[in-house]
């Protein structure tokens, strides 16, 4: 019987190649300076500011990130482009706050006077802009919104490949390190189950073996099947969506063409090739997305281990998959991270419940070693992150 070991993934397992942190991709989105006022201020800097300010008025309202401003863009969106004055408690039913008569002044002046708005002739007054996205977008009412959702997301992708490109041949040792760690866990007759919540092929990239990631080489298009009834192949999926993508799900440069796709209250989402912001459970559902997450939570229960690496546990629908696996009992899990014991406890205890045998609320360092002595039987922990796990292989 093979071995069966399945990899999660999430932002930290990146950074020691170099990968932008939250940090870092919310404040190329504040310093923006395509969508701006007369004043030159950034729209991105002033929705950042708006949702800082709840967090001092309001308990339990987090530090907003890059995800949150998304987010909150695509309620505005889903706000203006309403044929009807939809009510004030809209963005309060989505977690928010009122939108009042001086924020919507001032969201005024960055739609309509932007001086990087531009006419295509003499007689047409409509707004275009050059934005990360493509150029000579339409940015009028509704739109403003529609495009500055797009032009946020094409900034973080820029961002991504950069990096992407530069891990992959910047960081011999630990691409080496790194290769290693899987050739160890798949042996002569394993299987690697890899999932991530990255939007990145770096892994894949810079790995000696071969990954199939849900897609045909060929056309490019989502291959559902092999899917659903290849278990026994080495694969790499994308959870949420990856830049590699166009507005369709499928592997292309051709965002010419979008799908619509609606939430659970009939709200359109705006078309986009990864999953961010508050709507993940419902973008997954997306027949573009949904086969990976249902694969996921299917290897989870069959692993023999399972490796979580640099994950936050702060994905509801991810937790949920771990904690079933949890539950069967079976699995061994190993959680490589970069934080403090009491941070780690707080977020791990997410997914454990009462099962003592995953239970890791009682770490001890031990000595001339990042690994963490614990009661569970059939889970460890590695908190120094990444690269010291797979340099102690």
């Amino acid at each position: 019987m093979n071995n069966r070991n399945v990899i999660l993934t999430g932002a930290g397992a990146v950074i020691p190649w170099g990968a932008p942190n939250t940090d870092k991709l919310t404040e190329i989105l504040r310093k923006d300076s395509t969508f701006i006022n007369d004043r030159r201020e950034s729209i991105g800097e002033y929705i950042y500011s708006l949702l800082l300010s709840q967090k001092e008025k309001r308990r339990g309202y987090h530090t907003p990130n890059f995800e949150t401003m998304l987010h909150f863009v695509e309620l505005l969106f889903e706000y203006r482009r309403s044929q009807y004055s939809m009510s004030d408690s809209f963005f309060q039913l989505n977690d928010f706050f009122l939108i009042d008569f001086k924020i919507k002044n001032s969201l005024e002046t960055f739609e309509s006077k932007n001086p990087n708005f531009y006419s295509l002739s003499n007689n047409n007054l409509a707004k275009y802009l050059d934005t990360a996205f493509d150029s000579k977008r339409l940015v009028e009412n509704e739109y403003f919104y529609y495009e500055l959702y797009l032009h946020f997301t094409f900034l973080i992708k820029k961002e991504i490949e950069k990096y992407e490109i530069n891990g992959e041949h910047d960081y011999c040792e630990l691409n080496k390190g790194f290769n290693q760690f899987l050739n160890q866990i798949k042996g002569e007759k394993g299987i690697v189950r890899f999932y991530t919540l990255n939007y990145d092929y770096l892994f894949p990239n810079i790995s000696n073996m071969e990954f199939f990631d849900g897609y045909d080489k060929v056309s490019g298009k989502i291959d559902e099947k092999r899917i659903i009834e290849d278990d026994n192949v080495d694969c790499y999926y994308h959870l949420h969506g990856s830049f590699k993508l166009n507005l369709i799900g499928e592997k292309s440069n051709d965002y010419s063409i979008s799908k619509v796709q609606r939430s659970f209250v009939q709200n359109d989402f705006i078309p986009s090739n990864i999953i961010t912001g508050y709507n993940k459970p419902e973008r997954i559902f997306n027949d573009i997305f949904y086969e990976f997450y249902q694969k996921m939570i299917e290897d989870f229960i069959t692993a023999d281990r399972i490796f979580i690496i640099g994950y936050s546990f702060n994905d509801m629908h991810v937790n949920a998959a771990l904690r079933r696996a949890i539950k069967k009992g079976n699995v061994e899990i190993t959680v490589v991270d970069k934080c403090s014991i009491e941070d780690f406890g707080f977020k791990y205890s997410k997914i454990t419940g009462r099962n003592m045998d995953y239970n890791m609320h009682k770490l001890i360092k031990e000595p001339n070693t990042y690994q963490m002595t614990t009661e569970a039987t059939k889970a460890k922990a590695y908190l120094n992150g990444l690269n010291d796990f797979i340099g102690m292989r």
